[in-house]
């Protein structure tokens, strides 16, 4: 029986991401595990919006991925080489769209044996490398089978935060349009999205920011009062707060 090989060319943990960047995995195939954040992603022709915890994979090829908020949790990351990817293709085992993670307790356990299997060039040590890719594999796609469909709510309540980011929230009117007491869905919504209902809000103003720096020469109190803020210096502070620096610093980047 013919050995399955797959080589690795790097891998890492990174605790945060901050800004946008664009790398291209000529010849290399990739897997990546956000374990909390905001990702905007486009592989090839396809283009999603990832909030919350997700795995994905890439081909050879392109790959652009630009981060409009910090990771404040961490990012997994492997590019591979190696006829068995093909077959992990063939199979459908090797996901062509985004997984949401749900249980990331379990993801975290998996892409920590992965970087720790990662090394050394025997047959054993590919040997166990394969069945570690599996197992993050496997762990993904199982997820999609046990989690239940995202709850409406939940929808509905992500939705309303980004309509009413650039308003003064009324949480209490937001409680009783979602038949929730108040108490309740504040819990509820840290649990499930990692952070409270206003920094769900405030990071979705300050990406609003972000689009309107990089698309136009607007100056920064035009910007500030198309947000919605009276005070530009304010802005500037909510911004640097959430994106890691000043909105001029940022503009910059985008010739960078």
């Amino acid at each position: 029986m013919q050995e399955r090989a797959c080589q690795v060319k790097f891998a890492s943990y990174i605790k945060n991401h901050l800004g946008s960047f664009t790398r291209s995995y000529d010849q290399h195939w990739s897997m990546h595990y956000m374990i909390n954040g905001e990702c905007s992603l486009q592989i090839g022709d396809e283009h999603h919006e990832m909030r919350g915890s997700w795995f994905w994979a890439g081909f050879p090829g392109p790959l652009f991925i630009q981060l409009p908020t910090q990771l404040p949790q961490g990012h997994y990351r492997a590019a591979l080489t190696g006829d068995y990817l093909e077959e992990l293709l063939a199979d459908g085992l090797w996901p062509q769209q985004p997984l949401r993670i749900n249980d990331t307790k379990r993801m975290n356990i998996c892409f920590e044996n992965l970087l720790k299997e990662l090394k050394g060039s025997t047959p054993l040590h590919n040997r166990r490398r394969v069945h570690a890719i599996e197992a993050c594999l496997l762990e993904a796609w199982s997820q999609q089978e046990q989690a239940p469909q995202q709850e409406l709510w939940l929808e509905r309540c992500c939705q309303r935060l980004q309509d009413l980011a650039c308003e003064e929230i009324n949480y209490h009117q937001l409680a009783s349009e979602l038949f929730i007491p108040l108490s309740t869905l504040r819990r509820r919504f840290r649990q499930a999205m990692g952070m409270p209902m206003h920094r769900y809000a405030l990071e979705h103003r300050c990406h609003l920011a972000q689009e309107l720096l990089l698309a136009t020469d607007d100056n920064l109190d035009l910007v500030a009062d198309q947000l919605g803020y009276d005070d530009v210096a304010y802005f500037s502070r909510q911004f640097k707060k959430i994106v890691g620096m000043n909105p001029s610093a940022f503009r910059q980047q985008r010739y960078y």
